[in-house]
């Protein structure tokens, strides 16, 4: 049987992979992963298939519903982000994918708030975000991703934010994942500092 992963899917780092909406055709492909969860961040319902296929594998599905960033006065609530984002970084609930409707906007805010915890430029996370989002792109997404604060104390915690990920410093990981990047808290952001990790890849199966 022909295997079809869903519309951008991506490994986005160890353990996370984003994509849009699962459909019946993308579940032979799915079922390789094993995933353990399933976060949904749009409004919709699987098909029978998937469902059944979420069923007998177990997989949680959690859902952190965002409504797209929409000029002038439609913005995705904050707190719901950094909720998906909680629960991606949640090893218990990993390997887990990521997904919205069409792999584009929510999941590309997301993954640009995980490329901002990894110590990406926003030169690169920008980058990344519109490879993915094509038409779709959003000068609210982009401002988003810069100005949303993840390292308040009532928002992501350090040991929350050290997940696998490259520097993006022109620099490659050990091949066996060195560390992990470190995050802070809100008291010593200055003096933050983050060490190599696995290497994340994209699409293409290339270092960003």
């Amino acid at each position: 049987m022909q295997q079809q992963p869903p519309l951008n899917f991506a490994l986005v780092c160890p353990g996370v992979h984003r994509s849009g909406f699962p459909s019946r055709h993308n579940v032979p492909f799915l079922k390789r992963l094993r995933l353990r969860s399933l976060i949904c961040l749009a409004s919709g319902s699987y098909a029978p298939e998937v469902r059944a296929w979420i069923e007998s594998e177990g997989i949680n599905v959690l859902l952190q519903t965002m409504t797209p960033n929409r000029e002038p006065f439609v913005t995705m609530d904050c707190s719901t982000i950094i909720a998906a984002l909680r629960a991606a970084l949640d090893p218990s609930n990993q390997p887990v994918l990521v997904h919205c409707l069409k792999g584009q906007q929510q999941t590309g805010v997301l993954v640009g708030c995980m490329r901002k915890l990894q110590r990406w430029s926003l030169a690169a996370i920008f980058d990344e975000y519109r490879r993915y989002a094509g038409p779709a792109v959003s000068l609210m997404d982009l401002q988003m991703i810069e100005l949303i604060d993840l390292y308040g104390e009532s928002l992501v915690t350090p040991h929350e934010s050290e997940i696998n990920g490259d520097n993006n410093d022109g620099t490659e990981a050990d091949a066996d994942g060195v560390a992990t990047a470190a995050v802070a808290s809100d008291t010593a952001v200055a003096s933050d500092t983050a060490e190599a990790s696995n290497t994340c890849v994209d699409a293409t199966g290339q270092q960003e």
